[in-house]
């Protein structure tokens, strides 16, 4: 049996076509930037986040170039989630929010992206990837980087003095 299609050459269809021709890409998720903890048995939790397109650039000498980011920063959103429940049972007793590895991912005006985190990430293997996937950053635009900051048991006290 043969099967015959009929494909309609109007106006139309060609709209049709067009329209859903925009759309092809849609299961690929945008790029996020924001903050995060890692645990090795749930991988990325406690994430905030805002899409690339949608965080304001601000200017920042660290990167020459502007960078967007999310809305919190790691202690507020810390506070934040204790407060409303939301910490993973294992990190529920925990105050000081820097004893979790953590880190944050920032976009760059040039379309590219920064993993800031500490050393910690040495520790777990699987860390990068869960970050990239979480955050649905592409690998051949992502840059994990280093920063005391970020490393377990550091934090805004240790840099205010």
């Amino acid at each position: 049996m043969d099967l015959k299609f009929n494909l309609r050459e109007d106006e139309m269809v060609t709209g049709f076509m067009d329209l859903m021709s925009k759309h092809l890409n849609e299961d690929v998720e945008e790029p996020k930037v924001g903050i995060f903890w890692y645990s090795p048995t749930y991988g990325c939790f406690g994430v905030d986040y805002r899409y690339y397109s949608e965080a304001p650039f601000e200017a920042t000498e660290f990167f020459n170039q502007r960078a967007n980011m999310g809305k919190w920063i790691h202690q507020n959103y810390w506070t934040y989630l204790k407060r409303k429940g939301k910490l993973p049972r294992e990190y529920s007793m925990i105050t000081d929010y820097t004893q979790i590895p953590r880190g944050r991912v920032f976009g760059l005006e040039d379309g590219t992206f920064r993993v800031m985190h500490g050393h910690w990430i040495d520790n777990y293997p699987n860390a990068k990837e869960a970050i990239l996937n979480e955050f649905d950053l592409p690998k051949d635009k992502t840059t994990f980087v280093y920063d005391c900051h970020w490393d377990v048991g550091h934090g805004w006290d240790e840099e205010r003095g």
